[in-house]
């Protein structure tokens, strides 16, 4: 893939729009309303400012920042330890790594594969057929689809929804008044603390 050459030391405009196939290295700083193109990748520790959109298949390193309402295109892979910012959209297939933080009204698509040990933001949307690894923390009122996959020991906040069959390896916390988990997808180390709730 091209390289793409910077502006002034890594510093790009507002607005700029990008091709598709670039390839953008490390400690770049991007301007708000930005467009890249389909395929486009990015080393680690760059800035990306708000309302932002990434083409399909969009990769990055690790250790990056984005503004809030960014949009990610399907298929789009992002590392460990980024931060995204509020109402932003991951594409359907995204995968996302580990200790990231989102945060809040951020919208993941169904079938997207996310990591382990991540804190979600309140309110946060997640699709049908996603699987999510260990240890994650959500907000309150997040809202999750059917037959979602989690891995062990998750902490839920307060008044989350669950619409349908879900799937819990056990060990959970639960914040008061979460809906929807019928009693059989409870594995039997979340019962009693389900029903405390």
């Amino acid at each position: 893939a091209e390289t793409m050459h910077s502006w002034e030391d890594g510093m790009y405009p507002s607005g700029a729009v990008f091709p598709a196939g670039y390839h953008f290295g490390d400690n770049n700083v991007f301007g708000k309303r930005s467009v890249f193109g389909a395929g486009d990748t990015f080393g680690k520790d760059n800035v990306f400012g708000e309302a932002s959109t990434f083409g399909a298949g969009a990769k990055f390193g690790s250790d990056n920042d984005f503004g809030e309402d960014e949009k990610f295109g399907p298929g789009s892979e992002l590392k460990d330890r980024e931060t995204i910012g509020e109402d932003s959209t991951l594409g359907q297939g995204s995968v996302v790594g580990s200790f990231n933080q989102f945060g809040s009204g951020v919208h993941f698509s169904k079938r997207d594969t996310i990591g382990r040990h991540n804190m979600f933001g309140a309110k946060d949307e997640f699709g049908r057929n996603d699987q999510l690894g260990a240890f994650n923390e959500f907000g309150a009122g997040s809202l999750f689809g059917s037959r979602v996959m989690f891995g062990k020991e998750q902490q839920f906040g307060a008044e989350n929804t669950w619409n349908g069959p879900t799937y819990l390896r056990g060990n959970d916390l639960f914040g008061f008044r979460n809906y929807g988990i019928p009693a059989g997808d409870l594995p039997e180390s979340d019962k009693e603390r389900w029903e405390e709730q």
